[in-house]
This record gives structure tokens, C-alpha cells and sequence, in this order.
């Protein structure tokens, strides 16, 4: 216990964790998330906006802010091709307990994950992509 505290768990989480926990969160037909990726220190997600019979490809840039508790929380940096709100509202509606979105900030609770659920307490410490996975270390 006294490790646990002062070097935390880390806990790897991969792009499909990701995407699934968004797609998951999505219940709009005209909205569809293709993928996610983490490029540098961003997570990018990248989706279709069926808008007037055309299909619209967007990708929202993330910035890894933080935690609390265990929530992840991101800025939205950039949006492609038009930065609208009313898009994001769609993309991130709180249609699940595990995601939800409120002035440019999305936050995703990570106690849907397997390994996170595990962990009976904690707060997030830190949030890093190293290798393809963004990292999140889980301490008190």
C-alpha cells in the first residue's frame, strides 16, 4: 500500500480503448467515429458528420489536460474541417455515465475499463503517449 501511494499504478490504454469508449457514447446515426490515434503528446479522433445528404470527415485534436478522481480530462485544440460547437456537442454527447463534454472539454471516466475498475481508489497523477498508449498513472 505504502508503494501504491507514493508511485501510483500506471495503466496503459490503447487507441481501441479509446474509440470504443466513444463510439459507445455516440447515439446519433448521422455521427460515426472512424478511428483514434495519438500523434506526439495528442489524442486525434477521427469521424464522419452526415450533414444534407453529403458526408463531412472531421478529426478533433485533443491536449491531454489531467484528472480528477478518475476521469481523464482533454481540450478540444483543434477541429477539422470547421471548428463547431454544435458538432462537438454531437460527437461527445453525455449519453453515457463515462463521457461527457462541457466548454471545450471532454472527460472520459475510466472506471468502464477492466484495469482501472480494479483499482478501488485513486486519483490520476499523470497522463503521458509514450509508445503508441497513453499512460495514466493512478495514485493517492
Amino acid at each position: 500500500m505504502s508503494e501504491f501511494k507514493e508511485n501510483g499504478v500506471s495503466v496503459k490504454i490503447s487507441k481501441q480503448m479509446i474509440y470504443q469508449i466513444l463510439q459507445d457514447n455516440i447515439q446519433d446515426e448521422n455521427i460515426t467515429i472512424t478511428s483514434v490515434d495519438f500523434k506526439d503528446d495528442l489524442v486525434v479522433v477521427y469521424g464522419i458528420v452526415k450533414k444534407v445528404r453529403m458526408s463531412i470527415n472531421v478529426s478533433i485534436t485533443l491536449i491531454p489536460e489531467g484528472g480528477q478522481n478518475k476521469k481523464m480530462f482533454f481540450r478540444i485544440n483543434k477541429v477539422d474541417p470547421i471548428h463547431s460547437k454544435r458538432i462537438n456537442k454531437k460527437l461527445f454527447k453525455d449519453k453515457s455515465p463515462y463521457v461527457s463534454y462541457r466548454d471545450e472539454v471532454i472527460s472520459i471516466d475510466l472506471n468502464q475499463i477492466e484495469k482501472v475498475k480494479n483499482i478501488p481508489v485513486g486519483n490520476i497523477k499523470s497522463m503521458e503517449i509514450t509508445d503508441g498508449m497513453l499512460v495514466v498513472k493512478i495514485g493517492l
